[in-house]
Formats: structure tokens, C-alpha cells, sequence
């Protein structure tokens, strides 16, 4: 199966949005204003070439590193730190949820780490849990 960066994307979303709930709000790709809660799902930040060995003329798998940002809210706001609180402790549920194939878009899907952070939107700081998922395709 060849990668391709959309579809790996969308197939991300559309497992926090199947796994997690239809009223869960999902976003494929970086927005400018989001609505939190929301995920967002980013583009690699690494890419590993050739993962494997592979035949004379063709391409060998890839492998990447996806982050995906639940945004709660505001830094500042306490209901920021509870919602965050309620992320955290359902980690376990979202890594499990973007484990496997990712509806066979991938060979491989593994979230490898979670982290809280501060991400910077239009300006305004957003409290965060920073999951990220290594694919192979």
C-alpha cells in the first residue's frame, strides 16, 4: 500500500471521531480558530524513507510521526485544567483507539507518547495533550 499524506490524515480523524464519540469535534488538518474541545491532527514531523527493503524500482515503506493536539481550551481557564485532567486520564482509551491499521490506510499505527503543552492558535495560548502517533505505509 502506497502512503499518501491525506488519507493517513483523514483516517486519523476518522478514528477519534468512530472510536471517541460523534460529538467529539476532529480536525484532519491544522485550523486557524479551533473549538475547543477539539483534536487537530498535524502534519509529520518526522519521515523516515525507504523503512524497508524493497525491490529494484520501487518505493520501500515509510514511516512518520504525526502529532495530535486535543485542545481544551485557554491556557488560563481552570475548566481548561479539568477537561485536560478528564484527557489524561482517558490517554489510554485515545492511544488505544488510533492503535492498528487505521482502517488499512497504514500497515502500522502506534501512539509512542503523550504530552501536555501549550499550542499557540491566531495568537491565543490553548492548553493541550500532545499525542503522537508513528505509522508505517
Amino acid at each position: 500500500m502506497a502512503f499518501v499524506l491525506s488519507t493517513v490524515m483523514d483516517a486519523i480523524a476518522a478514528e477519534l471521531v468512530t472510536d471517541i464519540g460523534s460529538t467529539f469535534r476532529v480536525s484532519a488538518y491544522p485550523v486557524g480558530s479551533p473549538n475547543p474541545p477539539q483534536a487537530i491532527v498535524g502534519y509529520p514531523t518526522k519521515l523516515d524513507y525507504d523503512y524497508t527493503f524493497h525491490a529494484l524500482g520501487s518505493t520501500g515503506k515509510i514511516s512518520a510521526t504525526f502529532p495530535i493536539w486535543y485542545v481544551v481550551g485557554q491556557v488560563l481557564d481552570k475548566t481548561s485544567r479539568d477537561a485536560l485532567s478528564a484527557v489524561l486520564t482517558g490517554a489510554p482509551g485515545i492511544a488505544e483507539s488510533l492503535g492498528g491499521t487505521l482502517g488499512g490506510t497504514v500497515d502500522t499505527a502506534n501512539v509512542s507518547d503523550c504530552q501536555v503543552e501549550t499550542v499557540t492558535i491566531g495568537d491565543v495560548d490553548y492548553l493541550s495533550a500532545r499525542f503522537d502517533l508513528e505509522v508505517v505505509g
